[in-house]
């Protein structure tokens, strides 16, 4: 790690909110943007660089730590020693010194919406029995100049349908990553589920998958390590397609959003 600072709790706060970027200045604002104008104020930010940070990203950093600790809240700016390519590896990294009892992760392509971590730590712990994970629902958005067609399918946009947590769900994800209905930006889930998911199978975020690292997570995790779920049916989530280094891929044709077609 190359900041001590995550060593060093200051606060205890309900939620750990970790933002994973790579060589994303443009981007990165509009996520950062999102966390600090939540709703729900409970809550640390700690952004890790996937490698070394660009002189642009740390700019960026050191401005934002200033805007969150303006509003009283705890902004950590951290990265690996290299970059893996993925977010799996940061945010495993981060998770281990996070200090919050939820884990809450953001992509700096995304932003939330205002409301998303009030939604989804309410979610959590309403009821009787608790659940180990709790997400919402995914509005698609294009980026400026972005394609709509990606190998020869349109791309979603717009807000995709709504899965409640039950046996279907659980048998949709294990079909298949093509079939994944929760994005990794849009979910939260208890520290303790994390330790529990690494007992069990030895790893959180597998690092050895470049692509579709949150799917993998939550079908290994609700097929070996009994996490239970919980569905939010309101938009939590902005993904945007289109950003530098994006890794685009179509959705299922029954995902209830629509796309349009470039000519």
């Amino acid at each position: 790690m190359s900041d001590a600072t995550l060593d060093t709790p200051a606060t205890w706060p309900t939620v750990s909110v970790i933002v994973c970027t790579h060589l994303r200045p443009s981007t990165l604002p509009r996520a950062l943007d999102s966390v600090i104008t939540q709703s729900y104020r409970d809550f640390e930010c700690i952004v890790i660089h996937d490698g070394p940070p660009d002189d642009d990203t740390k700019r960026i950093c050191e401005e934002y730590a200033t805007h969150f600790e303006r509003v009283d809240l705890p902004f950590i700016f951290t990265s690996t020693d290299e970059a893996s390519g993925y977010y799996c590896v940061p945010r495993n990294t981060a998770i281990c010194h996070a200090r919050g009892d939820y884990i809450a992760g953001l992509d700096d392509d995304n932003a939330w919406a205002p409301r998303t971590l009030e939604v989804l730590v309410a979610a959590m712990e309403e009821g009787l029995v608790w659940p180990d994970f709790a997400y919402g629902r995914i509005r698609y958005c294009f980026a400026d100049g972005a394609r709509k067609v990606h190998r020869n399918r349109t791309l979603p946009c717009g807000v995709g349908g709504h899965q409640p947590w039950d046996d279907m769900a659980m048998a949709r994800l294990a079909t298949g990553p093509m079939a994944n209905f929760i994005d990794s930006s849009s979910f939260i889930a208890a520290k303790g589920a994390y330790w529990r998911l690494d007992v069990a199978t030895g790893s959180m975020f597998n690092p050895a998958y470049r692509r579709f690292g949150d799917w993998e997570l939550l079908a290994r995790a609700t097929h070996y390590a009994g996490w239970r779920g919980k569905a939010v049916d309101e938009v939590v989530l902005d993904y945007y397609w289109g950003t530098p280094g994006q890794l685009q891929l179509t959705r299922p044709l029954n995902e209830q959003v629509r796309g349009e077609v470039v000519r």
